[in-house]
């Protein structure tokens, strides 16, 4: 028996690979020496190695129908054995073969199968539904296309339609590529730009925002586009566009502010509303602009400073908006002659002998210059057509500078004067006290009625008033009554007898004394007897009291030690109410028989006496007025004037007379009144320089009050006169 062949690795490695292997025992030659029994023989078996190598490399091999391996097999097989092979693979044709397995039939098979000839149907569907198929560079289809390919074979489509981007479709014909292929060209694109004013402006595309104040993008060609542009108080606005095969665009898109309607109100309501030199309205206007407008208006008017009106357009409809003009000013000076007369506008003081002030131009001003004892004078200026700055206006001087009706009778001899206060008497023995314009501040009515010559003294603060019934001391200021006290005959003081002020007393003459009495409550502090008695009022001297008794001895009194220090004999005897009055060491007095009396006070003797009338016996009850020009004498209706040197008369008796006169120095003028209604002013010769008429008789002697008379009359009126007015 041939000796077994030796297995190569090879083939052991490819025996792996067989599912199913016979394994035979191989017979060995026995050893040596030794024989072998018929039940030891056994047969022999013989092998052959057959290989295989099949394309393509993933075909099965099939032997005797059990799979043994893929594209490569390689095995032992037995003598005898037959091998029905099968080599296959889908889609290819299948070989069989037949293998008797026998001496020497070892072999390495090659088996290449061919290939089965599968068509396979390819479908395609375009998008857009017209676009063209390519095949070759063959047009097969529009929109669709189905054919048949074999299996194995390598095909590419071509599918384009204007304003789309062609493609490629490349098909390896398989079983399994046949299938419908659905194709989508994408449009051509184009480049698109978006410019939005306000710059910061937003631009949005289906609700997204996209870019502010710009954007740039590619669309496909054809394709409709809407972009919204916004911001806010601005309008939105929609830009539509259609991609066309037009290069890239681009646009431009400008928003509208929203609009607001804004109201200005000017004032006043004929002033000119502009804007841009376009006069939009008078008063008012309204109109709609953009919110966040900045706008400038000019509102003019004549005689009216411009003013200039700057507003942004808020977002709240209707917002309002006033501005009232300032007038413009112009500054005018006025002047008034006398230079302390008042200035008065619209019933105001506005200025005192000069006003310098600014006005609007708009206004036609009546300004009224004003000064007691002046007529009034009314200077008007139109602003607008003023063609002076300055003017100056000259009072001219109005003699009777008030009037007012005090009394229902008469005003009695004089009138006490304050700064602030006109107290006065009248015929029924009532005090009043008016301001200087003539109001009355207060009214006493006393007991001292019918009064015939009594009136008001002032010493201090306090007003003394004596007459036939009662005594009086009042504040002046207020009137109210400090001290009341009736007098009986041997105390009454008639014809215009009174109290005299030495030191802190009062001296209040009676029939026999000289009582010194308390300022304030009346009371008696001390008194001093008057030898011979008396009815005058006495006077002060130099510290001494001077008085005349009823034999018209004229004494010297010391109130110290009062002691009478100095006696002189005159013709005027009776002397009643009348005061002493003195000048230059001499005193004057009258008689009650119209004796006037000089002494001479430093030599103690008579200086002249005279009769006011010879042959006649005049009865004087008023004081004398001694002054530089004269002495003059108030009696029966006439005035009397007799050199101070030697009692000559100065003038003949100057008849009609109704007041005591005043004399005043400068010029040198005897003011008195007249029986037939005027206030006369006479020089001392008796000529009449001025007259000037008034209301009713001037009863009470002329007050010289800072260049104007005050006189009251026999019909109660109080009367200021400025005698340098006087015609």
């Amino acid at each position: 028996m041939a000796p077994a062949q030796e297995i190569s690795r090879e083939s052991a490695e490819e025996l792996k690979t067989i599912e199913k292997i016979k394994l035979v025992e191989i017979p060995v030659e026995p050893a040596a020496g030794k024989e072998i029994t018929a039940q030891q023989e056994k047969p022999q078996i013989k092998l052959e190695k057959i290989a295989f190598a099949v394309e393509p490399a993933d075909a099965e091999i099939l032997i005797n129908g059990d799979l043994k391996g893929k594209g490569n097999l390689s095995g032992l097989f037995a003598h005898g054995d037959t091998l029905n092979v099968l080599i296959r693979r889908e889609n290819y044709v299948e070989k069989s073969m037949t293998i008797s397995v026998e001496k020497d039939s070892g072999r390495f098979y090659t088996v290449t199968l061919q290939a089965k000839i599968i068509e396979v149907e390819i479908s395609i569907k375009t998008t857009p539904n017209d676009a063209r198929i390519f095949l070759a560079d063959r047009r097969v289809g529009q929109g669709s296309y189905k054919g048949t390919f074999e299996a194995g074979s390598l095909i590419s489509f071509r599918i384009e339609q204007d304003t789309y981007l062609p493609r490629t479709l490349d098909i390896e014909i398989t079983p399994e590529s046949g299938k419908l292929y659905e194709i989508n060209l994408e449009r051509e694109k184009r480049g698109i730009s978006i410019t939005a004013t306000p710059e910061d402006a937003e631009i949005t595309f289906k609700g997204n925002s996209i870019g502010v104040g710009s954007f740039t993008g590619e669309y496909p060609i054809g394709e409709k586009l809407s972009f919204q542009i916004v911001k806010e108080n601005y309008i939105p606005q929609t830009l539509d566009i259609e991609i066309t095969t037009d290069q890239a665009r681009t646009y431009t898109v400008a928003l509208e502010r929203e609009q607001r309607n804004i109201v200005i109100e000017v004032f006043p309501g004929d002033a000119r509303i502009s804007l841009d030199g376009k006069i939009l309205g008078r008063g008012s206007y309204s109109g709609r602009y953009p919110i966040g407008e900045k706008l400038t208006f000019q509102v003019i008017k004549s005689g009216f400073k411009t003013r200039i009106l700057s507003i942004e357009v808020p977002q709240e409809e209707g917002k309002r908006f006033t501005l009232n003009l300032t007038e413009e000013n112009r500054e005018v000076t006025i002047r008034t002659n006398p230079d302390d007369a008042e200035i008065y506008l619209n019933g105001q003081v506005v200025g005192r002998g000069i006003l310098t002030q600014k006005f609007p131009l708009s206004r036609r001003l009546t300004f009224k210059i004003i000064k007691p004892g002046y007529r009034d004078e009314t200077l008007t200026i139109n602003m607008a057509q003023a063609k002076s700055i300055a003017y100056v206006v000259t009072l001219k001087g109005k003699p009777i500078v008030s009037s007012k009706s005090i009394f229902d009778s008469a005003f009695t001899n004089r009138i006490a004067v304050t700064p602030d206060r006109l107290i006065s008497a009248d015929k029924k023995g009532n005090l009043y006290a008016t301001n200087r314009t003539g109001e009355i501040v207060w009214q006493v009515n006393t007991a001292n009625n019918p009064n015939e010559n009594s009136f008001p003294v002032l010493i201090g603060n306090n007003v003394f008033f004596s007459g036939s019934d009662e005594f009086l001391i009042l504040n002046s200021a207020s009137g109210k009554i400090l001290t009341r006290m009736n007098l009986d005959k041997d105390y009454s003081h008639l014809f215009g007898r009174r109290v005299v002020h030495f030191g802190q007393f009062a001296l209040f003459p009676t029939n026999n004394s000289i009582r010194f009495i308390n300022l304030y409550s009346g009371e008696t502090m001390r008194e001093i007897a008057v030898p011979g008695g008396t009815r005058m009022t006495p006077a002060v001297y130099n510290g001494k009291l001077l008085i005349v008794n009823q034999e018209g001895l004229f004494m010297v009194i010391d109130p110290t030690t009062e002691k009478v220090v100095q006696r002189i004999a005159t013709k005027a005897v009776q002397p009643v109410a009348l005061k002493i009055d003195t000048l230059d060491n001499r005193a004057y007095f009258a008689g009650r028989k119209g004796q006037v009396v000089c002494v001479d006070l430093e030599a103690g003797e008579v200086a002249w006496q005279r009769k006011l009338e010879a042959g006649k016996d005049i009865g004087i009850f008023h004081d004398l007025e001694a002054a530089l020009g004269g002495v003059f004498a108030f009696a029966d209706k006439s005035i009397y004037g007799f050199s101070l040197a030697d009692g000559s008369p100065l003038f003949a008796p100057i008849r009609g007379v109704s007041s005591p006169p005043l004399y005043y120095a400068l010029p040198s003028l005897l003011y008195y009144g007249s029986t037939s209604g005027e206030l006369i002013a006479a020089d001392t010769s008796g000529r009449i320089r001025k007259r000037l008429k008034v209301k009713g008789n001037i009863t009470t002697r002329p007050y010289w009050d800072n260049g104007n008379l005050i006189v009251g009359t026999d019909s109660g009126e109080l009367m200021v006169i400025n005698p340098d007015f006087i015609e």
